[in-house]
């Protein structure tokens, strides 16, 4: 028998499954049904994303086809129709961060607004406003 060294977690056979394929996929999908339901819930007037918008490896111009497979076509439950005011994450510096502030996403998208920096007021009870 072979002397075979290994390290913990280590697979003795490579192999592809749908899911070492498609987590990112499955990740979205329920985060998505998540948030539909509390975004009904609260009956939200914006949402905030907070970073890695578009996980791995950002967007690299306004046309890629990850801004639509990442949000627009994953974020189609009515209540989450609404302002997504989004910053920027370490993953999204490894595509063309510019892209992601680019106002021409606006356009293909109204419901995506992010900037570098920006502040927006909100009500936050019954008589005083946050910023």
């Amino acid at each position: 028998m072979p002397n075979e060294s290994r390290t913990c977690g280590q697979r003795k056979e490579s192999f592809t499954s749908s899911l070492d394929i498609y987590d990112q996929d499955l990740i979205s999908f329920f985060w998505m049904m998540q948030m539909g339901r509390v975004g009904k819930e609260l009956d939200v007037d914006f949402i905030v994303s907070a970073g890695d918008n578009f996980y791995k490896t950002g967007l690299k111009n306004v046309e890629d086809d990850n801004f639509d497979l990442s949000f627009t076509d994953v974020y189609t439950e009515e209540s989450l129709q609404k302002r997504w005011y989004a910053v920027l994450g370490n993953h999204d510096y490894k595509g063309d961060e510019t892209t992601q502030v680019d106002k021409r996403l606006q356009q293909k998208d109204t419901r995506w607004f992010c900037d570098y920096f920006y502040t927006i007021p909100v009500s936050v009870g019954p008589s005083s406003t946050g910023e």
